[in-house]
């Protein structure tokens, strides 16, 4: 049965094949989960999500 689900390759990539039938795990369709729904679901280390997702600024430490 050939994989047709999302998955992260050997080298951290993201892989969600053409032949994926549920548009929820297409995050660029109105309907998709988000890009930090997915790589949850697939239990992506943090390196990996530290490439797909935005990082956010560190706040000032004076409060500012």
């Amino acid at each position: 049965m050939p994989n047709d689900k999302p998955y992260l390759n050997e080298n951290g990539d993201l892989v969600i094949p053409f032949a994926c039938p549920d548009n929820a795990d297409k995050y660029w369709k109105p309907e998709g989960k988000s890009m930090s729904e997915l790589l949850q679901e697939l239990h992506a280390p943090e390196d990996v999500l530290l490439r797909y997702l935005p990082r956010m600024p560190e706040p000032a430490e004076d409060g500012e």
